[in-house]
C-alpha cells in the first residue's frame, strides 16, 4: 500500500488501537513522516467528527476493520453500504467527495 498512496498527496495517517491497522500503515506513514493517528475502533462517530474538523478537504488514510470501515463509509455518506468479510484484508475504498451531493465510493484491491 506504501508504493501505491506515496504520491498520493496524503496528508493524515489514521489506525485503530490495534496492532494489525497499525502494521498496515506503518510503512505509509514512514516513507510520508507522518506520525499515524490512532483512533479508537469504538468511536466511529469521533473519528467522523474528527475528520470533517480537521481533514475536510485532506487525503487522509485511515486503516479499520470489517465492522468499522463500513460505518466510517456510511457516516461519510455512500451509498449503498459496503460490506466486508472477516477475512478480506485487501480493499482500498476511496471516497470523493461531489459538493452537495453524496460523495463517490471507489472500492480497489490491493
Amino acid at each position: 500500500m506504501a508504493s501505491l498512496l506515496a504520491d498520493a498527496g496524503v496528508s493524515a495517517v489514521c489506525a485503530t488501537e490495534f496492532r494489525r491497522t497499525q502494521q498496515t500503515v506503518a510503512p505509509l506513514a514512514a516513507r510520508l513522516r507522518r506520525t499515524p493517528q490512532v483512533v479508537k475502533a469504538a468511536d466511529v462517530a469521533g473519528l467522523v467528527a474528527r475528520l470533517r474538523a480537521a481533514h475536510a478537504t485532506d487525503i487522509v488514510v485511515i486503516a479499520g476493520h470489517s465492522n468499522t470501515v463500513p460505518r466510517i463509509l456510511t457516516e461519510l455518506g455512500t451509498a449503498p453500504p459496503v460490506t466486508i468479510a472477516d477475512d478480506e484484508y485487501d480493499s482500498l475504498f476511496v471516497v470523493v467527495p461531489r459538493g452537495p451531493g453524496p460523495p463517490v465510493l471507489l472500492r480497489l484491491r490491493y
